[in-house]
């Protein structure tokens, strides 16, 4: 027997996104699944981080609380990546040596080569690797 699909309504509990400052960065976290229809979410508080973020300003992606990261969200994060380039911003990743699940997808794709990927939230903010 199938199991139900959930109802839009129901994705709402799958991920949630917020956004912060913290010094001179942009902090977007996301906690849950990223997949093709959480990947929307994510994805609408990124774009208004890189395009009103100071010259100066920091964009840090905060996964660390990401369960789930389908290839949409890996799409999400390389597109991001780009169009932070092209507007002469950084974009930082957050993701804690803890999220095999996570680290894996993107080490498999070989998106971790081309991420700026940070262990810890304060590392990401301060640029320390």
């Amino acid at each position: 027997m199938h199991e139900p699909q959930p109802e839009p309504d129901d994705l709402e509990g799958q991920l949630t996104v917020t956004s912060s400052t913290h010094a001179h960065a942009i902090v977007v976290a996301a906690a849950g699944e990223i997949d093709v229809l959480t990947a929307p979410r994510l994805s609408a508080a990124l774009e208004p981080a890189l395009h009103h973020a100071a010259a100066d300003n920091v964009i840090v992606c905060d996964l660390t609380g990401v369960t789930f990261l389908a290839s949409h969200g890996i799409e999400l994060l390389l597109r991001a990546t780009e169009q932070a380039q092209e507007m002469r911003r950084t974009l930082r990743v957050v993701i804690t040596p803890s999220q095999v699940n996570v680290s894996r997808s993107l080490e498999l794709t070989g998106v971790d080569r081309v991420l700026a990927l940070y262990p810890s939230l304060d590392e990401a903010v301060n640029g320390q690797h």
